[in-house]
Parts: structure tokens; C-alpha cells; sequence
């Protein structure tokens, strides 16, 4: 080959390491022709795809990225006016058949676009032929996500241009990882890019050149818009014709990037592609969206000779994606980039998502996806929660697509179970297919061996032991009554009693089994069930991996839960502060796991009425998030709606309001709008709404809240009661006591009938509908709810709890409203007791005292209450500017009392003395 051959050829490699590979084979025998074609190659390097750096990210001083400090990129072309029409501005792209700029459009319309043209003395008929047959594919192509040709022309010393739109945008994996975008948004983009090279080939159209720094990501109205970009190794088929000339590929090069370039272009036959070649590629470059590398390693690629580098396009098959995330050191920071925690990640992409990438990338083509169409379809279905085309289309498979695809017809326990055991499955799928990539350690057989055994177990129960009762058959086999209906709690009830005993010889597996149940268990609200189960889980797994071991610290985490949700809160406190104390001398203060337990007790801590440690807390959880994970991570906008909650009991109701207005769009981003969490948050913002006043907002949204939760979760449901109790207390702010009791009431009921009796929300339902009967002087209905609302915060809460007292205190105005003092009497001593233990100076001891006075003097015991009156009034009046308004408006009621109490002591003149001091 000639000198200006070989340039010219390496000028056709894209990929540096690819072009270094080739001048090795080439030049190898004679340096000085390698100098010479490396310093021809100095003024026109490769710096990526045209296009693919905007003017934003050229160099502070204005030289083009990629040449040597001092070479000249040719003489400017900036002002130079192209049939009087076009007036170039600065180059923002560079590449082996010229470079583009930004460019003033003046008539027939005023715009900015790009102008590519060919470089100066780049004139061989090779790249001609190129370039026009890049303006002739672009032209041909009109669709939103390819950038599009308006004009063409010659510059006035006769090389050719074209007029293409300004995408003002940055690679894909650059804008993915700079936006740090979730694997949901990566893959919504992703298959957009799918139905744009879908549309180059209906045109008869492969672009054999797709990779990031080829799809450009340009915000459109505050959304991400890709656009494909560079067909300047586009090749026709089908009958389209680009050019008079045939565009033969040059023997010894490329026609594509080594790094995503699929194996019949690396070969002999490098001419005969269809398709396929690009899907190849779509598919390298999903493989990088989710585990942030390429399928060959490009350190790898950097190492190796040309031959090499064929050897590995055409035979090295990748591992799974699940399993290159797994392996790397660069996880934390590839999960960082995705918004999620690091097991999380390789979870989420375990599974379909392994699937769906390797076969885009089968060596075989015929084994591929026969279309970008086809591709997009798969990974539509994976969004949708439909089963994919190549993943395994077991039964249990689409049973769990099926449960996840129809929420509402389902109930939600039943998602969580098969959810859970999805993904429990799925891990094992995912090392299954790696096993048949590349051959593993025995020491990681051992564990995937292991892994398999829990995998099987979970299936079994899903496919025999769950979704089998539901056969008529099976039904009346155990004895039964054929139930088309039958209920996923009775299913579970079923599974789970045949639990003990069975795994006696493999704890792994029963650890493992245990933990689904109770996280179902847990999702029904089914609380002592679940703890029951995640107890013995846990013991289970502390014994075979203890933490910082991922499934031990999971099932922790899972039972703590289950304890706050289930009311007992002393013992998720002590469970989460274990845990917290044994991972963070372990992982460190901001490890994702250490905050999790951080997060855990400040929810405990607003449960025990302590919002002040809850705040400190939330706050401790909501820095170290946002710093691992990014300001709109998943993650921190839970730890920010939890503030929220806290600074709303600390009464600080606007910044509550707007933490959790800030949250609840990335819930509804990460989940949906019904998810049970996304619901929570949305209950939390209507409690702050209602706080501050803005009743028919909080009306609206509470309203939505239990139509949705009656219908998603079912009737019963803790939360679906938590929202009725929400708009229970909008009625009740309004004085709708008619439209507020039949909600309470309700509330009551089916908390009474699905939780256990001393549950919080069983305190607090009866509480309420006691208030509201004491609100509407109903005295003897009131009596009785408060007092068992008493009687049960006593066993659910330790003792002096803010619940307990508030309840306390209302039942003691109730029995003083119906003249049942010495039955008040009690409760006055203990509230006073406690308060008097904690603040003796504190204006609730004097208010307190002026009530046992109060009762003693009904009672006619003078001697007793003239001290606790006199006290109590004067107590209150020297702390009269910290009084609430109701404590100091009762606070009048006193010199009554008083004037009463000298009357009956005989002492006129003192009862006149304090008759005076009553208000009028």
C-alpha cells in the first residue's frame, strides 16, 4: 500500500486503539513510514464520531480535543460565508473525512445548525464517495431521534457540505452517568435509540458505526432527547442507493469501533452485513448502560495486536452484565451513577436484563434479535413488567409477569410474595448463564451450587405450593372445597405452615424461604406472621454468614421493620441499634447499609414520640445519602419525607411541607403512583396540608389516597386505614362530625378485626372516635373508647408516652364534663406524678394541680383542694405568657373555683375576693 493509502485507511479507523492495532500490523517493518503516517495523522485525529463533542467541551483555549499541543487543526474557517446563505462559526467536531461547526443560518429563515464538510486536501474519490453517501442516508431518514439533512452545497474552492440540524448534545453514556439517571430512564432512552435505527433500516439503511459518542443526548423542553448521529459507515440495502459508486470497505480496517462492533464485521466477510450488525451494537451499548463496561474491557482491547483484537470481537463471548457489575471494583461507583445501592443494582439487572443483553449479543447472528424493533419490544416488555422474548418462558415466569402487570386485580401480598421470589430466582438464572459464559472457580460452583438449592426451593413453593393450591384438582386432593376465589392469605397460610421441619439439614435454604414468607406476610400487614418467620430467618442466617454478609444485614433490616409496623417499637429500636453498632466500625460512617440502621431508629424514635432524636436522625441519613447517591436518589428522598414527618411534630409545618413535596416526584418517578410507598408519602404531604390549614387540598388528597389504596390494597390494609383516618380529620377540622364518624368508625373496626389488640393503630383509631365523641358530648361513648384506648397504649407504649398521656388527658376532661371526679381523680395523680418527675417547675404541674384541686372540691374535700388550688392558680399565672390559649382560657375557671371553695369553708370574704377576680 501506498503512504497516502495507508493515512488514508487509517483515517477509516474510529477507534484509536483499533487505528494504533492496524498501523502495528502495517508499519512494523518500517518506522519511518510509521512516523510519517503518525505525524499526518497528528493534525487530524480522531477525537470521537462528528458531532460528538459540542463547542461546551472543547478546551478553554479554543484547540480541538485530541491534537497534540502546538499542531494546527488547518486555517479557520470561522465567518466563512457558504452560498451566501451560511456563515461557520466555531468547529465543534472533528474526524478522519473533515470536521463540523456551528453555523448561522440567514435566509430563507434566521437558525442555528451544523455544517459538516469535507477537510481540506481530504479530496481521495474513497472519502467523497463517503461523504455523500452520508448526506444521501441522512436525507433519506425523518425521524425525531436522527439528526436530519436541510441543505447541501460546495464551499467556493469546491468541496462538498451539508447542512444538518444543531444537536447541541453529549454522548449517551456521558449525559446517563453526568444525570446519574436510574437503569429505568437509561433503558426509556435506550429504546427510543432502538426505533430510530429501526427507522434507518425500513430506509434500507445500517449504520455499522452505533455507539455512545454516536447518539447524542440534547435536552428538549426539560426532557432527554437522543439523536443518532454520523452515518458516514452507513451501508445500503434492500435496493437503496447512496452513490453511483460502490464504498468498498478497505482490506486490513475496520468499518466500525472495535469496542462495539459485532463479529461478522471483524472477519473476512466484513462486506456481507445486514442488520443484525447494528443490533450487535445496540446491544454493547445496553451491556455499558447497565454495568458501566463495555463486553470486551477496554484496557483489554488497549493490550491487544490486530489479530488479537479480531480473535476477541469474533469469539470472546461476554460475561452477563449482573456478573461484570459483580466482579468490578468500580460497583459503588457504577450503582452511585444509577441512583441505587450496589446489591441493588446487580438485583435489578440479574435476570431479564441479563438476558435481554446477551442475546443482543450472541456471536451467532441468527440466534440475535432479528430487528432493532424487536430489540426495543423486549426491552419495552421488561419496563412493562410483561415477559421478555429472551428470557425463559417457564410457567412460574409469567405467572410473576402476570401478578405484576395487573396490580389492581391482584392483591398486593401476592406481589410482594412473587416479587420476592423473582428476585430470588433470578439470582441463580443470572450465575446459571454465566456458568455457560465462562467457567467458574470451585469455590464459586460451591456458591451458585448453594444459591441454586435456595433458588429451587423458593420455585417449588411458588409453582407447587402457591400457584398450585389454586388448581380445583389440588383443592379437593387436601380435602377442600373447590374455591375458584381462593385468597392469597389462605395460600400463604398454607405454604407457611409447612415450613418447619422441612429444611432441617440446609438452614442457607430455609433462611432464605423464611425471609420471602415474612416479607410477604409483611406486605399483607400481617405482622405477627411475619415476625415470626423473619425471626427465625435471621437466627438462621447470623449463624451461617453474619454482617456485614448482604442477606444477613437484609433480613435484619426486614424484621426491625416488621417490629416498628407490628407496635413494638422497644424491640426494633434495640434490634436496629445492634446492627448499627456492628456495621459501622465494619463499613464506616456513609455506608449505604450503616444509614439504612440510622434511618431505621429515627423512625422508631418519631414512633416513641422523641421527633427531636427522629429529626438528628433523618437528618444524619439524608446528608450521607445525597452525598453517596445524589441529590434525587431513591434513597434520599425517602430519609427526606421521613424529616418531613419529624419536623411536622416539631410544628414546623411549612418545612415539612416542602420536604415532602420534594420527595413524592421521585417516588412516583422510581415506583408508580399507586406503589404502596409512592401512597405513603403522598398521605405524608395531606397531614402537612391539613397542618396548615388548607383543608380542601388535604380533603382532595386523602380522598384519592383511600379510593386508591381500597382498590390496590384492599380494604383492610394498615395504610388503606391510615388514609381514612387522614380524612377522618379534615371532617373533623370542618366540624363534619357526620361525615367524620362513619370513616372513624371504619378505621376502628377493621383494625379491631385484622391487628393485634394493643397495636398503635388500634390505640389510635379508638382515640380518635373517643375525641370525637367527647367533641359531640356523647360523655358515656366517649368514656368507654378512651378507656380502652388507655388501657391498650399502656401495653403498646412504655410508660409516660405522649400517646398515653394525651389520651389520659382527654379522658379525664370527659369525666369531669359528666361529674365523674373521683374516677378522674386517679388519672390527675399519675399525669401529675410524671410531669412532676420530669419539670416541677413546668406550667402542666400548676395545671395539674389545679385539677386534683378541682376534683377534691367536687368530691367536698376543702381541706385537700384549697392548697392544690391555690398552687395550681398561682403557678399558672406567673408562667401566663408561656400558656397555650386553651390552658389559659381555662386557667379563668380557677378564682371560681376558689370563690366555690371558701364558700363551703365558711369564708365569705375570701370567696368575694376571688369572685372578684373572675372575668366576666
Amino acid at each position: 500500500m501506498t503512504e497516502r493509502s495507508l493515512f488514508l485507511a487509517a483515517l477509516e479507523i474510529p477507534d484509536p486503539t483499533a487505528r494504533a492495532a492496524y498501523l502495528d500490523e502495517t508499519c512494523g517493518a518500517d518506522p519511518k513510514l510509521r512516523a510519517r503516517i503518525e505525524e499526518l495523522l497528528s493534525a487530524h485525529a480522531e477525537t470521537g464520531s462528528f458531532m460528538a463533542r459540542p463547542a461546551a467541551e472543547q478546551s478553554p483555549e479554543g484547540t480541538i480535543p485530541g491534537l497534540p499541543p502546538g499542531a494546527s487543526a488547518g486555517p479557520s474557517l470561522v465567518g466563512l460565508q457558504l452560498d451566501g446563505r451560511y456563515v461557520l462559526g466555531e468547529e465543534i467536531g472533528r474526524g478522519g473525512m473533515g470536521t463540523v461547526h456551528r453555523a448561522e443560518q440567514l435566509r430563507p429563515v434566521k437558525r442555528t445548525v451544523a455544517v459538516k464538510l469535507v477537510g481540506a486536501g481530504m479530496d481521495s474519490r474513497h472519502i467523497l464517495n463517503r461523504f455523500e453517501a452520508e448526506r444521501q442516508a441522512l436525507a433519506l431518514m425523518d425521524h425525531p431521534n436522527i439528526a436530519r439533512v436541510l441543505d447541501a452545497g460546495a464551499t467556493p474552492d469546491g468541496r462538498p457540505f451539508f447542512v444538518m440540524e444543531l444537536v447541541d448534545g453529549v454522548p449517551l453514556t456521558t449525559y446517563c452517568d453526568r444525570r446519574r439517571l436510574p437503569v429505568a430512564d437509561r433503558l426509556d432512552l435506550f429504546r427510543r435509540i432502538c426505533r430510530a435505527v429501526q427507522h434507518a433500516h425500513q430506509k434500507g439503511i445500517i449504520h455499522r458505526d452505533l455507539k455512545p459518542s454516536n447518539v447524542l443526548i440534547e435536552d428538549q423542553g426539560g426532557k432527554p432527547t437522543p439523536k443518532v448521529i454520523d452515518f458516514g459507515l452507513a451501508k445500503a440495502v434492500g435496493g437503496t442507493v447512496l452513490t453511483d459508486e460502490t464504498l468498498p470497505t478497505l482490506h486490513g480496517t475496520f468499518a466500525g469501533s472495535p469496542l462495539y462492533m459485532a463479529p461478522e464485521q471483524a472477519g473476512p466477510d466484513a462486506g456481507d452485513v445486514d442488520v443484525r450488525a447494528d443490533v450487535y451494537a445496540l446491544g454493547a451499548m445496553l451491556y455499558e448502560l447497565l454495568s458501566g463496561s463495555t463486553p470486551i474491557p477496554r484496557d483489554v482491547l488497549k493490550q491487544a495486536a490486530l489479530a488479537q483484537v479480531v480473535r476477541l470481537i469474533r469469539e470472546d463471548e461476554p460475561p452477563a452484565p449482573s456478573r461484570r457489575l459483580g466482579e468490578s471494583d468500580a460497583l459503588p461507583s457504577v450503582a452511585v451513577n444509577r441512583r441505587t445501592e450496589p446489591g441493588r443494582l446487580g438485583r435489578l439487572i440479574r435476570g431479564d436484563l441479563d438476558w435481554v443483553a446477551l442475546k443482543a449479543l450472541e456471536k451467532d447472528r441468527d440466534r440475535r434479535y432479528e430487528s432493532a424493533a424487536a430489540f426495543a419490544d423486549d426491552v419495552e416488555r421488561f419496563l412493562n413488567h410483561e415477559p421478555v422474548s429472551a428470557g425463559p418462558p417457564t410457567a412460574a415466569y409469567r405467572a410473576r409477569k402476570f401478578v405484576r402487570r395487573n396490580r389492581s386485580a391482584v392483591v398486593a401480598a401476592a406481589l410482594v410474595f412473587l416479587a420476592l421470589v423473582a428476585g430470588v430466582v433470578g439470582t441463580t438464572l443470572g450465575l446459571l448463564e454465566a456458568r455457560r459464559h465462562a467457567a467458574l472457580t470451585e469455590a464459586e460452583r460451591l456458591r451458585a451450587d448453594a444459591e441454586a438449592a435456595v433458588a429451587r426451593e423458593v420455585n417449588a413453593i411458588l409453582t407447587r405450593g402457591l400457584l398450585g393450591q389454586a388448581d380445583p384438582n389440588a383443592q379437593a386432593t387436601a380435602g377442600r372445597a373447590p374455591d375458584p376465589d381462593l385468597k392469597v392469605r389462605t395460600l400463604l397460610d398454607a405454604v407457611a405452615a409447612g415450613l418447619d421441619g422441612r429444611f432441617a439439614d440446609r438452614p442457607a435454604v430455609e433462611a432464605a424461604v423464611r425471609l420471602t414468607v415474612g416479607k410477604a406476610y409483611q406486605g399483607l400487614g400481617v405482622y405477627p406472621e411475619s415476625i415470626r418467620h423473619l425471626e427465625r430467618a435471621l437466627q438462621l442466617a447470623e449463624a451461617a454468614a453474619p454482617p456485614p454478609a448482604a442477606e444477613t444485614v437484609e433480613t435484619a433490616d426486614e424484621l426491625a421493620t416488621a417490629y416498628r409496623r407490628g407496635g413494638r417499637h422497644e424491640e426494633a429500636g434495640r434490634l436496629n441499634r445492634r446492627y448499627l453498632d456492628l456495621l459501622e466500625p465494619a463499613l464506616g460512617p456513609d455506608d449505604p447499609r450503616v444509614l439504612t440502621f440510622v434511618y431505621n431508629l429515627g423512625v422508631v424514635a418519631m414512633a416513641l414520640g422523641h421527633p427531636e432524636e427522629a429529626e438528628s436522625r433523618f437528618i444524619r441519613a439524608l446528608e450521607g445519602r445525597e452525598k453517596a447517591l445524589g441529590k434525587d436518589s431513591f434513597l434520599v428522598a425517602q430519609a427526606r419525607t421521613a424529616l418531613g414527618n419529624a419536623a411536622g411534630d416539631l410544628n414546623d409545618d411549612e418545612r415539612s411541607l416542602s420536604l415532602h413535596e420534594q420527595a413524592l416526584p421521585v417516588f412516583r418517578r422510581v415506583l408508580s403512583e399507586t406503589a404502596p410507598d409512592t401512597m405513603i408519602v403522598a398521605n405524608n404531604r395531606a397531614n402537612a396540608l391539613s397542618k396548615l390549614g388548607r383543608t380542601d387540598e388535604a380533603i382532595e388528597a386523602f380522598t384519592k389516597l383511600v379510593d386508591d389504596a381500597r382498590r390496590h390494597l384492599g380494604p383492610t390494609h394498615v395504610d388503606t386505614l391510615t388514609y381514612i383516618d387522614g380524612l377522618a380529620n379534615c371532617r373533623l377540622d370542618q366540624e363534619r362530625y357526620d361525615l367524620a364518624e362513619p370513616l372513624l368508625r371504619e378505621a376502628l373496626d377493621a383494625a379491631r378485626a385484622t391487628l393485634p389488640p394493643e397495636h398503635p393503630d388500634v390505640v389510635h383509631y379508638a382515640y380518635q372516635i373517643g375525641c370525637l365523641y367527647e367533641s359531640t358530648r356523647r360523655h358515656v361513648e366517649a368514656d368507654r373508647e378512651l378507656a380502652e384506648a388507655l388501657r391498650l397504649s399502656r401495653l403498646a407504649y412504655p410508660a409516660g408516652h405522649p400517646m398515653t398521656v394525651r389520651i389520659a388527658q382527654h379522658l379525664i376532661d370527659v369525666r369531669f364534663a359528666a361529674d365523674r371526679h373521683a374516677d378522674a381523680e386517679p388519672l390527675v395523680r399519675e399525669l401529675l406524678a410524671l410531669n412532676e418527675g420530669r419539670d416541677p417547675n413546668h406550667w402542666v404541674v400548676f395545671h395539674l394541680r389545679g385539677l386534683l384541686g378541682r376534683a377534691a372540691l367536687a368530691q367536698g374535700r376543702h381541706a385537700d383542694a384549697e392548697p392544690l388550688l391555690l398552687d395550681g392558680y398561682r403557678g399558672l399565672k406567673e408562667r401566663q405568657d408561656k400558656l397555650p390559649p386553651p390552658i389559659r382560657a381555662r386557667m379563668d375557671e380557677l378564682p371560681g373555683r376558689l370563690a366555690e371553695l371558701y364558700v363551703g369553708l365558711g369564708k365569705p370574704d375570701e370567696a368575694a375576693k376571688w369572685r372578684g377576680l373572675q372575668k366576666p
